[in-house]
């Protein structure tokens, strides 16, 4: 290898104290050099294999994986719905045996007071209505904690249901209050609101006491099992006289 400053014509030796501007290879020296830039071109090349091969079997690896995941999620899937399915049916199959039980105590219920028809009728006998006062604890005003007694005038009806004392109590409310809504009970009575009279303001209680406009609302039940009777009957606090259906009255 031998350092040379480019002249204008050809190269020389550098000067005393001048800087060289290339170097002249020997032919060995050349080759030399070409054969390790080479030999780090193929390095460079198998390594970008190996990377592109490596990449290629993480994918096929990743690619397998979701596969498997994915048909052990399809697979659980599957059998969730299967299950929720069977859970479905047996559910439907207690509800309809449960819907013909009701229908059968209710028929029952019906024969037993001489309603007619007794496959078509409510179930449901007015026993008693009369007037009614409600002492009802209301605030005194808002953010107030003092509270006051109004005496509220109202109507009090007591209604036998189709139910036999032997139902317990929440089944009892449960059935009474579904049938009131799905057969259009609440309706056939006038009664359109229902209201929760807790934490009320004095003047706005008075204030619905004596709005004459406001249709006819209840806002407390009572349910009772009359085992003298030996039916479950609900009792209702109404603002005004409900609608007395014929059909709900009992002949004697």
């Amino acid at each position: 290898m031998e350092k040379v400053v480019k002249r204008a014509i050809g190269y020389g030796k550098p000067k005393e104290n001048e800087d060289f501007t290339h170097v002249i290879l020997t032919e060995k020296e050349y080759n030399k050099n070409e054969r390790k830039i080479s030999d780090l071109e193929n390095d460079i090349r198998k390594l970008e294999r190996e990377y592109d091969s490596a990449i290629e079997r993480y994918k096929r690896s990743a690619n397998d994986k979701i596969a498997e995941i994915r048909t052990d999620a399809d697979e659980r899937i599957a059998e969730a719905r299967a299950e929720t399915e069977e859970y479905k049916n047996k559910v439907d199959c207690l509800e309809n045996i449960n819907k013909n039980l009701i229908r059968i105590s209710t028929e029952r219920a019906n024969a037993k007071r001489g309603l007619t028809p007794k496959k078509q009728h409510s179930g449901y006998v007015f026993l008693s209505v009369e007037e009614y006062i409600f002492n009802c604890e209301c605030y005194l005003a808002q953010k107030s904690n003092k509270t006051k007694v109004l005496k509220l005038p109202c109507f009090r009806i007591r209604i036998q249901s189709p139910y036999d004392v032997s139902f317990d109590l929440d089944s009892a409310k449960n059935l009474i209050e579904n049938d009131f809504r799905n057969k259009k009970i609440y309706a056939s009575l006038g009664i359109k609101m229902n209201y929760d009279l807790e934490n009320w303001i004095e003047q706005e209680l008075i204030n619905l006491w004596n709005n004459k406009e406001e249709a006819n609302f209840k806002f407390k039940n009572i349910y009772k099992a009359n085992f003298q009777k030996g039916f479950w009957e609900v009792e209702y606090l109404t603002r005004y006289m409900p609608v007395i259906p014929q059909d709900m009255i009992l002949s004697r």
